[in-house]
């Protein structure tokens, strides 16, 4: 959960002011990441995002000059995969 210093809860939405970049930068660090070759679909890699389409998850972060990006388990695969947690810095979103 993010805080501003009012002590009010943030949406990612926010402090970040451009999530069409960060949804951009974080699907090519997730293909990266987990090895995905080009042109594989995301169900095909054995992950479930909606329409088979890269989503952001709920859980976003800041800290320091980073975004930090965690997937719970089940949120985007099965249990056995485990969390997936991205770390992006803020400067390849600008």
């Amino acid at each position: 959960m993010n805080f501003d210093v009012k002590g009010n809860l943030l949406k990612a939405e926010d402090f970040i002011s451009n999530m069409k970049k960060l949804n951009i930068v974080a699907e090519q660090n997730f293909r990266m990441r987990k090895g995905m070759k080009e042109g594989q679909t995301y169900s095909e890699a054995g992950f479930n995002f909606p329409d088979d389409k890269f989503t952001l998850p709920e859980n976003i972060g800041i800290a320091d000059s980073l975004y930090i990006l965690h997937y719970n388990p089940y949120e985007i695969a099965p249990y056995s995969m485990g969390p997936t947690q991205l770390i992006i810095k803020m400067d390849e979103v600008k």
